[in-house]
This record gives structure tokens, sequence and C-alpha cells, in this order.
């Protein structure tokens, strides 16, 4: 359901740690945070390509930049981004992120005219998401914030809300 844009929507990310991120070679530019609690997987992934971490555990929160710019900028530089930082194993990409581990997000920015995100961390460093898709892209999903109960969309050039059933 498209919802008008609330600059203040996804605040309930002030606080949380990043705990796991998921990018690198074969991902491209596309990566996930893992943010808030620790949930223990009833069965552990087997992709051997995660860390241990993320195989044994889901999230209470996951940001996921799918199909959008970004770029992780500390108060003196970027530090890396999605269109021009290698992914390999050991290249600044993952370099960069890795910075973001055990890190609290202290502000959160969405920008309601171009619906961009920013997410400031407690050492300063900043991931700056960028919604590339003009209006005339109504379905072409940028990045979403996947919570217990709910999934924040941006989609094209609308924020949308899908919320879920409780299933237990």
């Amino acid at each position: 359901m498209t919802h008008p844009v609330d600059p203040n929507a996804l605040a309930f990310l002030v606080g949380q740690p990043c705990w796991g991120i998921v990018g690198g070679a074969g991902t491209g530019s596309m990566i996930s945070l893992r943010l808030g609690q620790k949930i223990p997987r009833d069965v552990p992934l087997t992709n051997d390509k995660l860390s241990r971490e993320i195989r044994e555990n889901d999230a209470e929160f996951e940001a996921c930049l799918f199909c959008c710019s970004w770029r992780l900028v500390s108060p003196a530089a970027i530090v890396c981004s999605g269109a021009w930082s290698s992914n390999e194993p050991d290249g600044p990409m993952l370099a960069g992120l890795a910075q973001l581990q055990q890190q609290k997000i202290s502000e959160i920015k969405l920008t309601p005219e171009t619906l961009d995100l920013s997410l400031t961390f407690e050492n300063g460093l900043r991931l700056d998401v960028f919604n590339d898709y003009p209006a005339e892209s109504p379905d072409h999903t940028a990045f979403w914030i996947e919570t217990p109960n709910s999934r924040f969309l941006i989609t094209g050039f609308r924020f949308d809300v899908e919320t879920r059933a409780d299933s237990g």
C-alpha cells in the first residue's frame, strides 16, 4: 500500500546495531545489512560464502540495497561505493562495509522529495542510498527495509508498506 512519505517512518532503526553484511563477488552492487537482534534459525543456511553468524541467525531488521546506487562516506572521503569499488573478497567494497560491523545506527534520514536514504553510524560513517528510479518507472524496487511485521519498499517513486499477518 502506497503511503505519504513520513521522513520519520524508519526512525525505529536508530540505535540498532549492524551485525552482519551480505555482499561481494557474485552480487554486483547489491548488499544486505543485518540489523537489530539476532534470531537463531531453526535450520542454519548451508552457503559457506556467508559468515557463520549469518548462516546461524536471521535478523530482526534487514536493509536490502537492491537496484540503487549507494556509497559509504567518512567525514573526510568516500570509503567505497556500489558502482566503483571492487567487490572481490579483499577489495575496497567489503573492507569499507566491514567498518559498519557492530556499529549502531545513530541517525537516519529519508528524503521525501527523492526517497533517498542516509544511515549514519556511531563511528561517523554514513551510508547514502539513492533511489535512481524516476516516477515513470513505477515497478522497479530500489531498496527495502524488512521488519518482523512489514516491509518498507522504495519502488519507483513510491513509498510502499507491506504488512504481514503474524505467522506464529
